[in-house]
């Protein structure tokens, strides 16, 4: 589709500084661990989940959606600097 109709409350401005590309990638991830999650899953707060890769951006995007569901997640990653990423 070219166009979309949306109600304006579920609408943000983009930041100028940040591109198209990287926008649409954000917004990629995040739907993908939203459907995997959510939908697919059906997490509950009372659950625990292993993220592999929790420093890639589909796993940092779990990581946040499941911590805001008050589930306990428990990532695998590599290196100092990506490990301190998944506890931010």
């Amino acid at each position: 589709a070219e166009y979309i109709s949306l109600e304006g409350n579920l609408l943000y401005p983009a930041p100028q500084h940040v591109e198209d590309l990287e926008l649409v990638s954000v917004l990629h991830s995040a739907a993908t661990a939203c459907y995997g999650l959510i939908r697919a899953a059906l997490l509950k707060a009372s659950e625990i989940i292993f993220v592999n890769g929790g420093a890639g951006s589909v796993g940092s995007a779990i990581i946040q959606l499941a911590v805001a569901r008050g589930a306990r997640v428990i990532a695998a990653t590599t290196g100092k600097e990506k490990i301190e990423w998944c506890k931010s």
